[in-house]
Formats: C-alpha cells, sequence, structure tokens
C-alpha cells in the first residue's frame, strides 16, 4: 500500500559525527577495513538526503535514550495531531 505524502512521518536519524560513526561501527566487531569503509560512505550518501525528512534526530554517544524519548515525542505528536518542530 503506497501512502500519500500528508499521511507520511519521515524521521532521520543521524550520528553526531562521521568519526564517532565509525568508532562505533568499529567497536561491534572485527568488520574489515573495506567493510567499513563501505558502511561510512552509504552513511554519507545517505545523510545527504537528511533534508528529505520531515525531522532530524541526531544520536549522541552514550545517549540513546535522548534519541528514543526525541522520536518517541515527534511519532505521539504526530497521532495527537500537535505540531511539533
Amino acid at each position: 500500500k503506497i501512502l500519500p505524502p500528508e499521511d507520511l512521518l519521515t524521521i532521520f536519524i543521524y550520528p553526531e559525527s562521521i568519526e564517532i560513526l565509525k568508532q562505533r561501527i568499529m567497536k561491534r566487531g572485527q568488520l574489515p577495513a573495506e567493510e567499513v569503509d563501505r558502511r561510512i560512505e552509504s552513511a554519507q550518501d545517505e545523510m545527504a538526503h537528511m533534508d528529505e525528512f520531515d525531522f532530524k534526530v541526531p544520536n549522541y554517544e552514550n545517549r540513546v535514550e535522548e534519541c528514543v524519548e526525541r522520536v518517541s515525542e515527534i511519532i505521539k505528536g504526530r497521532i495527537h495531531g500537535k505540531g511539533i518542530n
């Protein structure tokens, strides 16, 4: 089913920096350098489209709860018809 644009809510969750993202990826396990580079390049490509989203939410290191809370506020605001920015 394809929803009309006015029924969609898009949220882009982004890292505080590419360097922090690279550190996070490397902490997850033993990935080949080529895979890490591929993931970073993919993230940069995705971040180039950030302005196409309704909301942008940073995901700061060691503060995932804040990110989750903000996303929750945005969704609840849409559900309850509040104009959340």
